[in-house]
């Protein structure tokens, strides 16, 4: 990450900003230094269409144009499909209802990957359940490791903001199927 203000003309006290640390852009970006591998694509866009790479990398440094970006709009920054939330990158690859029908594609896409490593191990796919409060719930998969312990497995995509993104889904996730787990392992 280079900062804002390199180069020795900064005024004396002036604090150098970095991109990750920006109030829009580059939101995600303290991510690529967990795994270095797979970032390779970022300096060889193998696989991809020279637009195809340039969109991934203003996507990635989150300076893809959307309304919430300063300077994108005059009249408003709501979404311009559905109009009900500020239209940012999230919120139109993740919630917008315009893109529905792409988001689930791309999760059963990648439910159905997963399945398929799982297809020895005596996996169930979307199985429904009850929660101890009344709730009726469907997961996608219940993998066994044996007859006597399985894995809920709820496959989700989201645009990635910070660090403890994984930890804050798996515990929203927790929240949602722990009160399925007598059900589950009644039947099972």
């Amino acid at each position: 990450m280079v900062g804002l203000c390199e180069g020795g003309n900064e005024p004396p006290g002036l604090l150098k900003v970095t991109w990750c640390e920006l109030p829009h852009k580059g939101k995600g970006v303290e991510l690529f230094a967990d795994h270095p591998p797979a970032n390779r694509w970022i300096t060889h866009h193998k696989g991809l269409t020279c637009s195809e790479w340039r969109d991934a990398l203003k996507m990635a440094g989150n300076v893809v144009a959307v309304r919430a970006m300063p300077g994108r709009t005059m009249d408003n920054n709501r979404c311009r499909h559905c109009g009900s939330d500020i239209e940012t990158l999230p919120h139109v690859l993740g919630s917008c209802p315009h893109g529905e029908a792409l988001r689930n594609t791309r999760h059963h896409k990648e439910r159905s990957a997963i399945a398929q490593a799982l297809s020895n191990t005596g996996f169930t796919e979307e199985v429904h359940g009850l929660s101890t409060t009344g709730s009726t719930r469907r997961i996608d998969m219940i993998a066994f490791q044996d007859h006597r312990s399985g894995f809920v497995i709820d496959p989700t995509v989201r645009f990635e903001t910070c660090k403890s993104q994984a930890q804050n889904v798996h515990m929203e996730k927790q929240f949602i199927y722990e009160p399925t787990i007598p059900y589950y392992q009644e039947k099972y």
